[in-house]
């Protein structure tokens, strides 16, 4: 079992969520549970006196500290294939990067209009992944309480949405009409066969202050799965390997632009 939060999901179905306390976790009866490091430690000591196994995790920032944590909580469930899903992910990405190699990089942006810019290092290691350049890397956030070294991420808000304020933790629209990126990738629902995507798609594309940035000008604003950016688990590979395929792959979505990269 995960707690909410969690990206390492368990095998349980679970029909909506309940309330994060001991007797809430206990009913379901699990083997241990992974909680991330922003879990209430009062709750961890609580379901380990208990009796219940808790596995601790720290969303670090970066992709070798996403495979460092898969290869931990792969040898608990003694599960010997845990890397295969950002192995196949890496090497898919590499086969549509490969041929572009020598082409100028775009410089790419992540921006949902409601949340701001995102910036971290695990959006920084996708980018440059996929041959591109982080537009939010010189981007700093000035917050209160908050270290400013501490590199903004959506699961960070979500875990402090009662007492941060998201337009204060993210970039801001006019962070990215500076940035002025040539790609702008949408962290959304981006689920095959539902629209709601195209909503927040639309909203970057109208915008009448966005009207003059390369991205939105050309047309180069693509979705990308929200709960796969930044998930501290393999499906980060999984957002990466997304970007990719709207950079390089086939474009399959009606009324989207296809990227066309420069030499």
């Amino acid at each position: 079992m995960a707690t909410d939060g969690s990206p390492y999901s368990g095998s349980t179905h679970v029909n909506g969520r309940v309330e994060l306390t001991v007797d809430s976790i206990k009913s379901y009866e699990p083997d241990v549970v992974v909680a991330p490091d922003s879990t209430p430690p009062s709750l961890v000591s609580s379901l380990r006196a208990a009796g219940i196994p808790v596995f601790v995790y720290t969303k670090k920032d970066s992709f070798n500290d996403i495979i460092l944590a898969t290869k931990t909580i792969g040898k608990i469930f003694k599960d010997e294939d845990s890397e295969r899903e950002f192995i196949v992910s890496r090497r898919n990405v590499k086969k549509l990067v490969e041929p572009h190699e020598k082409d100028k990089k775009p410089v790419i942006a992540l921006y949902n209009s409601s949340h701001g810019v995102y910036r971290s290092g695990i959006i920084r290691d996708m980018i440059e992944q996929v041959h591109g350049i982080d537009g939010a890397g010189n981007l700093v956030i000035t917050e209160s309480g908050k270290d400013i070294n501490m590199l903004s991420d959506v699961w960070w808000y979500r875990d402090h949405k009662t007492t941060v304020d998201m337009n204060q933790s993210m970039g801001t629209k006019a962070d990215l009409i500076r940035i002025n990126p040539d790609v702008i990738f949408v962290p959304t629902r981006f689920i095959d066969k539902l629209p709601d995507y195209k909503q927040d798609i639309d909203a970057i594309m109208n915008d009448p202050d966005l009207q003059n940035v390369t991205a939105v000008k050309k047309g180069y604003v693509y979705p990308v799965q929200e709960l796969f950016v930044m998930s501290y688990s393999w499906k980060a590979f999984m957002a990466m390997e997304q970007m990719a395929k709207w950079l390089y792959g086939p474009s399959t979505y009606e009324g989207i632009v296809k990227y066309k990269s420069e030499p």
